[in-house]
């Protein structure tokens, strides 16, 4: 999803803030099951913002 391509590979939080603000699944999982707080870097503030929408 675009969400967890910007997880992966973005080290900017706002693009993370405007995909979650336009509705991205915070909980989607990807073909290999992963979900976007398992493709998350080392990015503090990322982590912060997903899990504060509910991602699990």
């Amino acid at each position: 999803t675009p969400l967890m391509y910007a997880v992966r590979y973005s080290e900017t939080p706002e693009i993370v803030t405007l995909l979650i603000e336009a509705g991205a699944d915070v909980n989607a999982k990807s073909m290999h099951r992963g979900t976007t707080l398992l493709m998350i870097t080392d990015n503090p503030e990322i982590i912060k913002l997903l899990k504060a929408a509910g991602a699990r």
